[in-house]
């Protein structure tokens, strides 16, 4: 998007121009060159989500807190917590302090695990769907050529097949059972 002259690189004015600041640009250009390459862009992309996934954990956090907080002392106890719809195993896991209450930043804590299994699980829906998009001879399996041929590369298919069979598969292999 911001690659406003398709050179497939993005130069400060290009960046400054799309929103971004001349620091930021500086922060990402690793390599010093005076372009941000597709790989410094893609580190600014998982910075960017990863800053949304922080603010998020920190907004789910704050909303449990305040919803589980009958007594309004600013601090979830084991009782509240489990009230609120937890389990005391839970409780115990994220009060660190052992206090027996848990305080914002534990609560920002859970919130942060919470919104991390749900984006997890929403990556595996996804690249389930993918895979089941770009298996063109729906054999269940996708191989490299269907892969290149949706747009992978050679190093994110090998990062993908972990069990270096040279398959993808759109459902758990039955070798992974």
């Amino acid at each position: 998007r911001m690659d406003s002259n398709k050179d497939d690189v993005v130069d400060e004015g290009e960046f400054v121009s799309g929103g971004g600041s001349k620091e930021e640009f500086d922060r990402y250009d690793k390599n010093k060159d005076g372009v941000l390459d597709k790989r410094e862009m893609e580190a600014r992309g998982a910075d960017i989500v990863d800053q949304k996934a922080e603010a998020h954990a920190v907004v789910k956090g704050q909303a449990d807190l305040e919803r589980m907080d009958s007594n309004k002392d600013d601090v979830v106890d084991e009782g509240e917590f489990v009230s609120g719809g937890g389990s005391k195993e839970e409780f115990d896991r994220y009060d660190k302090n052992k206090d027996g209450v848990l305080d914002k930043r534990e609560m920002e804590a859970r919130g942060a695990d919470i919104v991390d299994q749900k984006a997890e699980a929403h990556a595996v829906v996804k690249g389930q769907a993918d895979l089941e998009r770009m298996d063109s001879n729906k054999d269940g399996a996708v191989d490299k050529p269907e892969f290149f041929k949706a747009g992978g590369s050679a190093q994110e298919f090998d990062r993908y097949d972990v069990n270096k069979d040279c398959l993808l598969y759109t459902s758990p292999s039955p070798r992974d059972s």
